[in-house]
C-alpha cells in the first residue's frame, strides 16, 4: 500500500495528509478506524475498511465503506479515496483539508458511504491494482526462556520481543547508537515503532533479549506512567503551542520524587496543539495546550478510548495551568494509591474521581 499510494505523490491534487493505517487486533493500536482509510484485519482473513476518520479538530471514526474485503482489492480502496478527496475535499480551507470534514459536506455518514461506493466502481479498471506478498518465514530457534516484564513471548517458540519506551520517544543518542550496533550483529533482529513511541525489538533469543534489557535499562519507562506519549512538542514543531516534552519530563519528576506507585497513574497523551498528534483525545487521560489567563496551561481530557468497536473521543474536563499539572498528578496519584486500587480499578468505580480531584486546578 505505501508503495502504491506514492504514486499520488506528483498528482496535480492531493489531501494535506492521506494517512492510511492497518490494525491486525480489536485493540486498534494504529488507530484504523479513525483514519484517512483504514483497513482492520478480520479473523477470516479479509478485511473491514474505514474512511475519513480523524483525531484532532472536530475528531470523526470513520464510515465502514468495506466488509470483508479480500487482501488482493485493497489497492482499490486506497485509489478510490484519493479520487473521493479530489472530488469532494476541501481545498480552500486548510484547517478544513481533511477527509473528516467530507462526512458533512455529503450530508452525514450514510450519503458518505454512498459516494464511497460511486467512487470505488469508478476506479474498477482504471489501474493495474495486482500485487503479491511473500511471506518471510522465520526459521530461527530459541535458546532458553526469559522471565522479564519487558520481554514478550513471540508466536515462534523460544523467540521473544523487547520493549523499549524512553521517555516521551526521546533516547539517548548514546544508547541509541548502542542499539543500532548490537542489531546488526544479531541474526533476523528488527526495531519497529509503535504510535505511542514505544520501540519493539524484536525476534530474539532468550539470551539476546536480556543483552538489549540490559542496553536500555537506565533509558526505559520503570512504569505504567513513563510509558506516557507526548508529541516533539513547541520547542521543534512549527505548530506547536507548548512544550510537550518539558511538561511530560517534569510531570515524570514530580511523580517520582512524590513516590507514586507503578498503576496509580495511567500513561497520560499530550499534545502541544489541537493537531493532536499524540492522541490524547483517544486514552483515559490526555493534555492538550492551552491558555488560562493569559499563561501556559493544557486542557485536559478524560475517558477516551480507541478500542475497536468502543471508541470514545475524551471528555473535555477543564483547563489546568503549566506550573500546576505536575500537582494534579501528584494528589491523583496518591489518592488513588490510597485505595488500594490501580488506576483503572480506580476510576472505573470513582465515575468522576478525576474530575473532583481536578477541580480545584481549573
Amino acid at each position: 500500500v505505501g508503495q502504491y499510494a506514492m504514486q499520488f505523490i506528483n498528482a496535480e491534487k492531493m489531501p494535506r495528509k492521506y494517512k492510511i493505517g492497518f490494525s491486525s487486533s480489536p485493540k486498534n493500536q494504529s488507530h484504523a478506524t479513525m483514519r484517512d482509510l483504514g483497513f482492520v484485519a478480520r479473523p477470516d482473513g479479509k478485511f473491514d475498511v474505514y474512511s475519513a476518520g480523524g483525531i484532532g479538530p472536530n475528531p470523526k471514526v470513520g464510515v465502514k465503506v468495506g466488509e470483508a474485503v479480500e487482501p488482493q482489492d485493497i489497492l482499490k480502496y486506497v485509489r478510490a479515496m484519493w479520487v473521493m478527496f479530489r472530488a469532494y475535499g476541501n481545498y480552500e480551507n486548510r484547517a478544513r483539508a481533511r477527509s473528516r470534514y467530507m462526512q458533512e459536506t455529503l450530508g452525514g455518514p450514510e450519503k458518505y458511504y454512498e459516494a464511497f461506493q460511486a467512487k470505488l466502481a469508478e476506479v474498477e479498471g482504471t489501474d493495474d491494482f495486482a500485487f503479491e506478498i511473500k511471506e518471510e518465514a522465520i526459521t530461527k530457534a530459541g535458546d532458553g526462556t526469559i522471565e522479564n516484564s519487558r520481554a514478550i513471548a513471540q508466536k515462534q517458540p523460544g523467540l521473544y520481543s523487547v520493549v523499549w519506551h524512553p521517555l516521551g520517544g526521546c533516547p539517548s543518542p548514546e544508547v541509541f547508537c548502542q542499539v543500532s550496533d548490537a542489531l546488526q550483529e544479531i541474526e533476523g533482529a528488527e526495531i519497529r515503532l509503535a504510535l505511542d513511541e514505544t520501540a519493539y525489538i524484536v525476534n530474539l533469543t532468550a539470551g539476546e533479549a536480556q543483552k538489549f534489557i540490559d542496553l536500555t535499562a537506565g533509558d526505559s519507562a520503570a512504569s505504567l506512567f513513563e510509558m506516557a506519549s507526548a508529541c516533539i512538542g513547541g520547542s521543534i514543531c512549527q505548530q506547536g503551542v507548548r512544550d510537550s516534552q518539558a511538561l511530560l519530563r517534569s510531570c515524570a519528576e514530580a511523580v517520582q520524587k512524590a513516590g507514586i506507585p507503578d498503576g496509580a497513574l495511567p500513561a497520560i497523551h499530550i499534545s502541544g496543539c489541537p493537531g493532536s498528534c499524540a492522541t490524547p483525545q483517544v486514552v483515559p487521560m490526555g493534555f492538550r495546550g492551552a491558555v488560562k489567563d493569559r499563561q501556559s496551561a493544557w486542557l485536559l481530557y478524560l475517558n477516551g478510548c480507541d478500542a475497536q468497536g468502543q471508541e470514545v473521543f475524551g471528555k473535555e474536563a477543564g483547563v489546568i495551568l503549566e506550573t500546576e499539572v505536575p500537582d494534579f498528578l501528584v494528589e491523583l496519584g496518591k489518592k488513588v494509591a490510597e485505595s488500594g486500587m490501580s488506576f483503572a480499578e480506580w476510576s472505573k468505580a470513582n465515575a468522576d474521581g478525576v474530575e473532583k480531584v481536578a477541580a480545584k486546578y481549573f
